[in-house]
């Protein structure tokens, strides 16, 4: 369910910005075959994601140049300690929220991505994120005019869980879309 670090969970969400998950998990596996370490596992090797010192001057990477700059400029930020699970989850959710927002690339989902899944915070509501709001307001029946603000309240029903209580709610939506 997590990412290995919030750095390969940053690098995850610029490569799949506006892109399908099927190309990004392609490319994301290229970055890590061209310029990762290799492990062997029963006999089995394979391509570790590549650390920020690798990816800092790193080019062709299979990306867009907007996206290559970002990356390069994630691996700046968690050369400084930004992107440490240490740092993010010393912060209260909403500051690190706000802090992961103001890194090259890095949007309202992108930063839920990156704390949830990167840093395993089990206590971040993704406040901004209108997929989420959705799927809310079909749960509890909330008119299409429900502000964002009205979530967060709701959301503190779910303390000290609201990562793992959102992230439910859209595993359980993705598998009823599904079927």
């Amino acid at each position: 369910m997590c990412f290995w670090s919030p750095w390969e969970a940053a690098c995850w969400a610029v490569i799949v910005q506006r892109s399908s998950m099927l190309i990004a998990a392609r490319i994301k596996q290229r970055i890590a075959e061209r310029h990762g370490a290799r492990v062997t596992v029963d006999g089995h090797t394979f391509a570790a994601f590549p650390p920020p010192v690798s990816l800092l001057e790193a080019d062709a990477l299979g990306l867009p140049a907007q996206k290559e700059e970002w990356v390069r400029g994630l691996a700046r930020a968690a050369l400084d300690g930004v992107l440490t699970t240490e740092h993010l989850r010393s912060l209260a959710p909403e500051e690190a929220l706000a802090e992961l927002r103001a890194l090259p690339g890095v949007g309202p989902f992108s930063a839920g991505l990156i704390l949830i899944r990167g840093a395993g915070a089990p206590d971040a509501f993704p406040g901004d994120e209108p997929r989420l709001f959705g799927i809310l307001r079909e749960a509890y029946g909330l008119p299409e005019d429900t502000p964002p603000a009205s979530y967060r309240r709701l959301a503190e029903a779910w303390r000290p869980y609201r990562s793992w209580a959102s992230f439910l709610f859209r595993a359980i939506s993705y598998g009823a879309a599904g079927e």
